[in-house]
């Protein structure tokens, strides 16, 4: 005998106060006796207070054969829908007995999630990679720079929600399913996390991916470049929040085509060189001229390696685009990209095309920049430093010294991010920002910001850490003005690892006070 019974497939989240039917079922053999309509399931419950039916008060339900649902051509019976309310969240137990025929008993596990359940999202720890040499790269074999991560928190009240399913939908611009661009993968993979995900088609030139949060909240994507450049767009769908949208280009920097290059359009100064001085907003224009378009290509500009801005045929003049006669628009790109104090840049733009994609020839240029703001602490919600706690940084603190030890007091930053519902371990690394303003030996005004990064070694309870910082880096800035014009700034963060530095863990207040190192 082979009948057999089918519980419930819930293909989607349940969250508190949800409701959601299942739709038991019987499927059997050509030597099995066809099910009737006197067959029946029982449901129960195996752990209360976690789901509840809909149109009585409490489990069992019996369910019979709903009308005219029994195909004895191809041997299945469906049973009647059954209505539920998810109550409360945690783990729901169901099982499914049967009369004629008997059945063993199976059982169908339910996770309800808080009604509160929101997720935040990294972003990608890079938007844009070189294709690579060969298609049998994976997370392990791959470099830090041909590899993409994307980490999905999940949190309700603060503390990690597991077990959430989330959604990664990517959007390729090659329609050929051979030629996708990327392999995926999850390196939480009770599997092989150095097997990629095949994912499941969801519409055209788009796959999705189903990953599961972890004991800690998060769940995580790996790209990892292969040999065909694409452009993928790349969303979540997860919790009771969405987040944006992520577009990862891949693309390759070896092939040059006949394209004319593109032209940042940035004030230029008296010896006629960019200067970005003056530029008030967060970027700047980039003028696209003789762009030879088709109506279904697409346009994505890179600066130093780094993905700025997509274009669509609509986006250039003249429209619509009836031959490939050239086009010209307007791009943006990012301040904050560019290599300032007249060091090289390098911008070109990459055209996706029917699954291929061609370059741009390159624009190499300098740019003067005015001084960067120094960093700030965002979250404080770690610290402070155990010592120093403040006061003059001067030669007389720093004669016959090896420099200041800062010392980070790790295993209550733990426990901190812990009660939040972040997990610091040893993988993460701390960075200490030193941010110094003052006059020099010639009296000129200077600000200069470094840091300093150190693995973290131990998270148990009232573990510490030491950094020493040189005294020589803090050399050359004062004297004391009573004004505040000379001055420190320093802070520390928690980040993911030595090669992955979003999203900040932690960051501390930041310790400031007077500084007069000068040697004048």
């Amino acid at each position: 005998m082979a009948y057999r019974l089918i519980g419930t497939e819930i293909s989607e989240n349940i969250y508190v106060n949800d409701q959601f039917t299942i739709t038991p079922s019987i499927t059997w053999e050509s030597t099995d006796a066809d099910i009737t309509t006197n067959a029946r399931i029982t449901i129960s419950q195996g752990q209360t207070n976690t789901i509840q039916p809909l149109f009585q008060s409490s489990f069992p339900l019996i369910l019979s054969v709903a009308e005219a649902s029994i195909d004895k051509i191809n041997r299945t019976a469906i049973f009647n829908r059954a209505r539920l309310k998810a109550i409360a969240a945690g783990q729901a137990s169901l099982a499914f007995t049967t009369s004629s025929p008997t059945i063993s008993q199976i059982t169908s596990n339910i996770t309800v999630l808080p009604a509160d359940t929101l997720i935040t999202s990294s972003g990608l720890s890079q938007s844009s990679m070189q294709v690579a040499t060969t298609d049998d790269l994976t997370p392990s074999t791959a470099t830090a720079d041909q590899k993409s991560t994307i980490v999905i928190t999940a949190t309700s009240g603060g503390a990690p929600v597991s077990n959430l399913e989330v959604t990664f939908t990517i959007r390729d611009s090659n329609l050929v399913s051979n030629r996708r661009g990327g392999r995926i993968f999850d390196p939480n993979s009770t599997d092989d996390p150095n097997r990629p995900l095949s994912g499941v088609a969801s519409g055209l030139g788009s796959r999705s991916f189903k990953v599961k949060t972890q004991a800690d909240g998060k769940a995580t994507l790996i790209i990892v470049a292969n040999t065909t450049p694409a452009f993928l767009d790349i969303s979540v769908d997860a919790g009771t929040n969405g987040v944006p949208t992520m577009q990862l280009y891949l693309y390759d920097n070896s092939v040059i085509r006949p394209q004319s290059a593109p032209q940042p359009l940035l004030p230029r100064n008296s010896q006629g060189n960019y200067d970005a001085t003056s530029v008030t907003g967060s970027t700047f224009s980039v003028a696209l001229n003789d762009v030879p378009l088709q109506d279904a290509d697409f346009v994505g500009l890179i600066l130093n390696d780094k993905f700025q801005t997509q274009l669509v045929p609509s986006e250039f003049t003249p429209f619509p685009i009836n031959n490939l006669n050239p086009r010209n628009a307007r791009a943006t790109a990012n301040i904050s990209d560019l290599v300032g104090n007249n060091g090289q840049n390098v911008m070109f733009y990459s055209i996706g095309r029917q699954g291929n994609m061609f370059n741009s020839q390159r624009t190499q240029f300098t740019v003067a920049t005015g001084p960067t703001p120094p960093p700030k602490p965002t979250l404080e919600n770690v610290g402070p430093f155990v010592q120093p706690d403040g006061g003059v940084i001067n030669l007389r603190s720093l004669e016959g010294s090896n420099g200041i030890d800062f010392i980070v007091p790790v295993g209550a930053d733990a426990t901190k991010l812990q009660n939040s519902g972040t997990t610091l371990t040893t993988t993460n690394i701390i960075r200490i920002f030193v941010s110094l303003r003052g006059d020099d030996s010639n009296g000129q005004f200077r600000e200069l910001t470094k840091f300093f990064d150190q693995q973290v070694t131990n998270v148990s309870n009232g573990a510490e850490q030491t950094i020493n910082i040189p005294a020589d880096e803090f050399i050359g800035f004062g004297p004391t003005n009573p004004a505040g014009g000379n001055t420190y700034s320093i802070f520390y963060q928690y980040l993911p690892s030595s090669t992955i530095f979003t999203p900040v863990i932690g960051d501390s207040k930041a310790l400031i006070g007077p500084i007069s190192t000068s040697l004048a």
